[in-house]
């Protein structure tokens, strides 16, 4: 089975039809929810899939979620009140980064505490092997590895996320759940 997902959603196809149900709740203002609701459950099954696979078999999706996440604050907050984010930080931790989330989603909230306001951005490698501390970031930027941004999230958006993946009983949000209590970071 894993092959057959391997032969057909390698390459970009994953991240193309997931842009196309994700921009559906960005760009379409009159929306039926039980349309919003389908393309919704059509990412989270396209996201599943991703999950199944190595994350370098699948072109851009990666790029894709930081930007959907990136993205949050320029919706508005009754639309973004409907979208769900936690299967896409749950797919980051499948693929090996869940201290790079679990560093995003604690720096977020340690900065509304704070007081501090700002488009500060936490950098996480493309090598997920290599993320397991903060002191590996500064290795893998010092060699010249590329690396992408996860942004700062509003604290209403990362306290869902977190809401959603620690009493969610869809696998994604299990797997992330048990990753995240045994990182080092959380």
């Amino acid at each position: 089975c894993n092959e057959l997902l391997k032969e057909i959603f390698s390459g970009n196809v994953l991240t193309e039809v997931y842009d196309h149900f994700a921009s559906k709740f960005e760009n379409e203002e009159d929306f039926e929810d039980s349309k919003l609701g389908d393309c919704f459950r059509a990412c989270v099954a396209i996201l599943h899939c991703a999950g199944k696979l190595d994350e370098p078999n699948i072109e851009g999706l990666r790029t894709q979620i930081v930007k959907n996440l990136a993205s949050l604050k320029s919706i508005p907050e009754e639309k973004r009140s409907k979208m769900n984010f936690s299967p896409s930080v749950s797919l980051l931790c499948v693929w090996g980064m869940t201290e790079n989330v679990a560093y995003c989603l604690g720096s977020s909230i340690a900065l509304y505490f704070e007081g501090e306001s700002g488009e500060q951005d936490v950098e996480f490698c493309q090598q997920s092997n290599e993320s397991k501390k903060r002191k590996s970031l500064v290795k893998v930027k010092a060699s010249g590895k590329s690396t992408q941004l996860l942004p700062q999230l509003d604290m209403d958006v990362c306290l869902t996320i977190l809401g959603r993946i620690l009493k969610g009983s869809f696998s994604a949000s299990v797997s992330a759940r048990e990753s995240i209590l045994r990182s080092e970071t959380a």
